[in-house]
């Protein structure tokens, strides 16, 4: 118990270090220096992070973790990833990450249907074609189809990335949950079921109990 206040002190003061950071560059009285950008893509990651995470938490915690000082502002938080993606910082692929991971899976295992798709298309587009076997933006690729209901496009795409890369065989069991429900919505089961026989076998996920 004592770690785990320990800790959230922690997070706490990382928070209020990138609210002090972030006033200080909207102050009147800041100079820029030499690494301005990265500087303002890091506290653009770092703020809005902080501001779309908290954002998604229930509204009961929300009010309570704002008593200690903590708050969330889900328009700000993906405004200042939004800004962020669009700069050429050290920071930039991070804030892109962090909004395809909001787009295509957080607003979905949430709930909040809130994730949207044609933004999500727009910021892997340009990484997906400069690196177009690289396994994290087919993954995404795959990802994105799979909302859109084009399962075949899906499946195609999930496929490429387990062959992309062979040494992170976690990233292959992600791509197998998500070719198991691909096969299912087909109602491909034999298929379906190859892919759940896979991650039993090769994964440690937390398995149900018969």
């Amino acid at each position: 118990m004592i770690s785990f206040i320990k800790g959230g002190m922690k997070v706490r003061n990382s928070y209020q270090i990138y609210k002090e950071l972030h006033t200080i560059l909207k102050s009147s009285g800041y100079v820029q220096g030499d690494n301005h950008g990265h500087f303002e893509g890091g506290v653009k990651l770092g703020i809005g992070a902080f501001n779309l995470m908290l954002s998604l938490l229930p509204t009961r915690t929300l009010r309570l973790l704002e008593f200690v000082g903590f708050s969330g502002n889900k328009e700000f938080g993906l405004e200042q990833l939004q800004e962020g993606c669009s700069e050429h910082t050290f920071r930039s692929f991070l804030c892109n990450m962090l909004l395809l991971c909001y787009h295509t899976f957080m607003s979905f295992i949430l709930g909040t249907g809130e994730g949207d798709v044609e933004d999500a298309e727009k910021l892997l587009q340009p990484y997906l074609k400069k690196y177009p076997k690289g396994s994290i933006f087919l993954f995404f690729a795959g990802r994105i189809e799979e909302i859109k209901g084009n399962l075949d496009a899906a499946i195609k795409r999930f496929e490429e990335c387990c062959e992309a890369q062979q040494d992170w065989k976690q990233f292959h069991h992600m791509c197998y949950w998500e070719l198991m429900w691909c096969f299912t919505y087909k109602r491909h089961w034999k298929m379906a079921y190859f892919y759940a026989d896979l991650l039993s076998k090769e994964n440690n996920w937390s398995k149900v109990k018969g």
